[in-house]
């Protein structure tokens, strides 16, 4: 069983590695950019809840 502090420490992990792969922090970024750095982080998101869901 997946301990709730340490998948919700891997989730922001995840979520902050997929920001700064899509770049998202940066004030420059273009609004279609932003969106796909949005739709990432949503990705990454549901695939670390559907393993919680399978395996937690």
């Amino acid at each position: 069983m997946i301990d709730a502090e340490s998948y919700g420490a891997r989730v922001h992990h995840e979520l902050r590695l997929g920001q700064e792969v899509t770049g998202s922090s940066c004030s420059r970024v273009h609004r279609s950019s932003a969106r796909d750095a949005a739709a990432t982080r949503a990705r990454i998101l549901a695939a670390a809840v559907t393993e919680f869901a399978e395996h937690g």
